[in-house]
């Protein structure tokens, strides 16, 4: 419940908590010296003002005797025997208010007070007797000019106020014991009130430091427990979260406070780092599968490359051995599947370039032989087979550079058809000009359609070496005079 209020809330309570103990101690003292002050108003509105009253009730009684002496003592024009016969008639009534008021002030002492009242009541019925004798005698300050029978009332009379006199002084006396003890009750009540009072205020200080107590312990433990020590803890989290600990588990998740808030914020951190920290673990395992594939990729290049470089090797083997005129020799090694059409085709090339310079040696042989046959009947037709030999010569130089490069290899041919073809004429020419040697003549046309039979071999020698003849050329290039007498 706690944890769900706002952190604001949670700071406000402990000073709401103190403020209402604050308040509660107030509104107790209050209470307390409140008690202590109605009891102070009463002893002063009442038990006080009752003394006086009391007290002047007393005083107004002591003048009654007064009074009464005053009128037995001076005549009855005298103006003094009227202002004591006013006092008698004023003193009385005044004493009596009071008393009345006295009683009324003091309702727990009103039996008392009307004993009081009672009695003066009394004694003032009783001090109208010497009154009464008042009026029938003249008064005492005439002297000796009184009469004996006035002198016998006025003793009457003095006797009577005599009386009066000494019952006032006893009721006096016991209103003053009564008045001395209602303010000694003051006096003792107002003691009670100031311990009443330093109580109410240690009590106060007792309840107010204990509760301020109280509340300060309240309020560390609310700030201790519910504010600071769930910020540590978030705190820590958040440190552990930036360390790369996404095991950490998040303090404050459903609270609705500040707390809970900071604690769904970091919770989404910790999902944020964890998608992160998946998502680079797929690119690494994806970047391992592409490195695997591109090693495997090279590999096989490096396997196809190595394949490639030993068939090319032993290919540039087979043309280097053929380029050194060994006309026998063949790829009998096992070349890869891709390449061992190449290797067929060169070796078909080789025997068939075999076969073909075996045909030409041959023809050769015969041309030379048919030259010599006729060599002795014209120097003529000897020079022509020479020029035929040139020509042939010039045709086996054509060969050479069809197997130095692959791009004069077909002029090469066409070179040599020409020069056949030249040959050719020359040799009918020979005939139209030496008919004479019509039988040697024959023989020349038989060896001219033999080296266009030769022309034939060598266009489909150019044909079959096609593939070969980049390589070829290469190699009759670097053989030198070797490739030269290999063409």
């Amino acid at each position: 419940m706690i944890d769900n209020l706002k952190l604001r809330t949670k700071v406000m309570i402990p000073l709401a908590l103190m403020s209402a103990v604050v308040l509660a101690m107030v509104a107790f003292g209050a209470n307390r010296l409140s008690g202590v002050s109605a009891t102070a108003s009463d002893i002063i509105e009442r038990r006080d003002l009752a003394a006086v009253e009391l007290t002047r009730a007393a005083a107004a009684m002591s003048g009654v005797p007064h009074a009464v002496f005053a009128v037995l003592l001076y005549d009855q024009d005298d103006a003094a025997r009227k202002v004591a016969k006013k006092d008698f008639e004023t003193l009385g009534p005044e004493a009596t208010d009071l008393l009345t008021q006295a009683a009324e002030l003091l309702p727990d002492k009103a039996d008392d007070i009307g004993k009081f009242i009672d009695r003066f009541t009394k004694i003032a019925e009783e001090a109208k007797e010497p009154m009464e004798v008042s009026l029938q005698t003249p008064g005492l300050i005439h002297g000796i000019g009184i009469q004996q029978i006035d002198l016998v009332q006025m003793g009457h009379g003095a006797s009577l106020a005599t009386d009066v006199d000494t019952h006032l002084r006893a009721l006096i006396t016991d209103m003053s014991a009564f008045n001395k003890d209602l303010l000694a009750a003051n006096v003792t009540a107002s003691q009670g009130l100031s311990v009443k009072a330093r109580d109410a205020v240690t009590n106060m200080a007792v309840v107010g430091i204990v509760s301020t107590l109280l509340a300060a312990a309240f309020a560390i433990w609310m700030s201790s427990t519910r504010i600071t020590r769930p910020l540590t803890r978030m705190i820590d989290r958040m440190r552990a979260l930036a360390q790369g600990d996404l095991e950490a588990e998040i303090d404050g998740l459903g609270r609705r406070d500040e707390v809970g808030q900071m604690a769904d914020a970091v919770q989404v951190f910790k999902a944020n780092a964890i998608e992160r920290v998946r998502v680079e673990k797929e690119a690494a395992e994806h970047r391992a599968e592409i490195e695997d594939e591109r090693r495997r990729v090279e590999a096989e290049k490096a396997g196809a490359t190595a394949v490639q470089s030993q068939a090319m090797k032993l290919l540039g083997d087979g043309l280097r051995r053929l380029a050194g005129g060994d006309l026998t020799s063949r790829l009998d090694q096992q070349f890869p599947s891709e390449f061992a059409m190449i290797r067929d085709d060169f070796n078909a090339a080789s025997r068939k370039l075999m076969e073909t310079i075996r045909a030409v040696v041959d023809s050769t042989s015969a041309i030379h032989a048919g030259s010599h046959e006729i060599s002795t009947s014209s120097d003529d037709l000897s020079q022509r087979t020479e020029q035929q030999a040139a020509r042939l010569e010039e045709a086996a130089a054509a060969l050479d550079e069809i197997t130095s490069t692959l791009k004069k290899s077909a002029e090469g041919a066409t070179q040599a058809a020409e020069v056949v073809a030249s040959a050719d004429d020359d040799a009918k020419k020979g005939a139209v000009v030496v008919k004479q040697a019509v039988q040697a003549m024959a023989a020349i046309a038989k060896s001219s359609e033999q080296i266009g039979q030769i022309i034939g071999v060598i266009d489909e020698i150019a044909f079959q070496t096609n593939l070969l003849a980049l390589n070829a050329g290469v190699e009759a290039a670097r053989a030198g005079d070797a490739g030269r007498g290999f063409a």
